[in-house]
């Protein structure tokens, strides 16, 4: 009988927000809605994105990415990293900073709210994933998150940094930022270090938030507990947004 073991990973499970309302039949596409092409296309991207869109400081970095595997489950998307492996934290962190930022380039952004943690996993590499580590991530990103963000808990940001190299630490620091809200402190991937590299021109960041400022309007009126919700979330992007674009 063939033994099955668990193997430690860096594991991150982010949620697509609003999924239900992307997902058409393909054949009267809404605004809102995406074909099942485009859903594809979204959860390939990390596969095609070169490394160079990662870091914008010199010099540059190059990592194998190939180790970063992807499962998707409907409307959430795990990757994962044997922690074993040099560098592997930094890889996981760079994979969803690039994906989160990719998803917020489209014409109809699409936001995420995620959580990133270390722990044993047990997996096939196809259908199968569980494990206390995914368990964590899941928690992290049920409970704790709250808006569009991807949230790292505090001993895995430690256990992270030990796995980083020297020479790649600086670029790590980049790519996270310790949020502090609602009187509580997280580790959060910034994703504007991606979109903005990648917007040199400023077109996204006029595209996305006009989007943002167009949800804003369409929820000025409603009062309920969803809307409320959504106001909130929205907020909190808009104002992620212009604290990195607009800062001196």
């Amino acid at each position: 009988m063939v033994k099955h073991e668990y193997t430690n990973v860096f594991i991150a499970f982010l949620d697509i927000l609003g999924f239900k309302n992307m997902v058409g039949d393909g054949a009267n596409k809404g605004e809102d809605e995406l074909t099942c092409e485009e859903i594809y296309n979204i959860y390939s991207l990390h596969l095609k994105k070169p490394l160079d869109n990662i870091y914008y400081s010199s010099p540059k970095i190059m990592l194998r990415m190939e180790d970063v595997h992807m499962t998707v489950m409907s409307d959430s998307i795990c990757f994962y990293i044997d922690s074993s492996i040099e560098n592997a934290f930094v890889r996981l962190v760079a994979t969803c900073a690039v994906f989160q930022a990719e998803l917020l380039r489209l014409n109809n952004p699409v936001l995420l709210r995620g959580g990133i943690s270390h722990g044993g996993l047990f997996t096939n590499h196809k259908s199968i994933l569980y494990g206390p580590g995914l368990v964590k991530a899941v928690v992290l990103e049920s409970q704790y998150a709250k808006y569009p963000r991807i949230i790292i808990d505090k001993a895995t940001c430690e256990l992270g940094m030990k796995n980083t190299t020297e020479e790649i630490q600086n670029h790590l620091y980049t790519l996270i930022f310790i949020d502090h809200i609602d009187n509580e402190s997280y580790h959060v991937i910034n994703c504007m270090t991606s979109f903005w590299g990648i917007d040199t021109d400023n077109i996204h960041y006029c595209r996305l938030l006009s989007f943002i400022n167009k949800k804003l309007d369409s929820l000025s009126n409603d009062t309920n507990k969803e809307a409320r919700s959504l106001k909130t979330k929205y907020s909190y992007l808009k104002c992620q947004l212009n604290e990195y674009y607009l800062a001196d």
